[in-house]
C-alpha cells in the first residue's frame, strides 16, 4: 500500500475535511471539497489504462518515485493521457 500513499493520503485528507465541515455545519464548504474529491476520482476513471497504471502515473506526476510500469496482462496508460 505504500506505493499508492500520495494519492490515497490526499483523498483521505479531503474526506476528513468534508467530515469536519459537516460536523461544523459548514455545508457549503463541505460541498466544495466533495466536488474536488469527485473531480479527482473522475480524472482517475477517465483514462484508458488500468487503475494501477493510472496510480503509478499520478505518483510520478506528483513528484513521487518512478515505480515503473504495470506488468502484463495489465494495460499501461496511453502516452497522450
Amino acid at each position: 500500500m505504500q506505493l499508492f500513499h500520495p494519492v490515497y493520503f490526499h483523498l483521505t485528507e479531503l474526506f476528513l475535511k468534508v467530515r469536519e465541515c459537516f460536523l461544523e455545519c459548514s455545508m457549503e464548504r463541505a460541498r466544495e471539497i466533495q466536488n474536488e474529491i469527485c473531480r479527482i476520482i473522475y480524472k482517475i476513471c477517465s483514462v484508458s489504462g488500468n487503475l494501477y497504471a493510472t496510480m503509478k502515473k499520478m505518483i510520478r506526476l506528483q513528484g513521487g518515485p518512478d515505480v515503473g510500469i504495470v506488468q502484463a496482462p495489465l494495460a499501461e496508460m496511453i502516452e497522450s493521457e
